[in-house]
């Protein structure tokens, strides 16, 4: 099936990220979009793509990219966005959870262990122990 053209895409959080990375580390060696894609050997586009997020990127194309612009692999994951940050795609949890404090980091948390439960007779039985340990059974 095949997207109007009239409908835009949208990169990832996490592709959004690596883009804005590319984009600085490129501008901080003062290299134009240019001479990123002679010495990566790929069209000006391609550039234009991986900068915006549009490209996914492959582990041999981040690895080259570490190699042209003289960083280790993980800085382009420095300050990534996180699961809770993104929500959790695929599942009725897909729109973004906000996790700014500590209580909110461990909500998360057991409700990711939750949702890998996948007997329900097991999840009704950590409900009816969260609410006796809760007080509220």
């Amino acid at each position: 099936m095949n997207r109007p053209d009239s409908v835009e895409k949208v990169p990832s959080p996490m592709d959004a990220h690596l883009g804005m990375r590319i984009r600085g580390r490129r501008q901080s060696l003062e290299m134009t979009p240019q001479d990123l894609s002679r010495a990566l050997a790929v069209d000006d586009d391609s550039v234009t793509r991986m900068e915006t997020g549009l490209q996914r990127l492959s582990a041999c194309q981040l690895h080259r990219l570490s190699q042209v612009l003289d960083v280790p692999i993980s800085y382009f994951f420095e300050n990534a966005p996180r699961e809770q940050d993104i929500g959790f795609p695929g599942t009725a949890f897909a729109a973004p959870l906000a996790a700014e404090d500590e209580d909110s980091l461990e909500t998360l948390d057991l409700l990711r262990a939750f949702l890998a439960i996948s007997d329900a007779e097991k999840r009704k039985r950590v409900t009816q122990l969260a609410q006796e340990l809760a007080g509220t059974s």
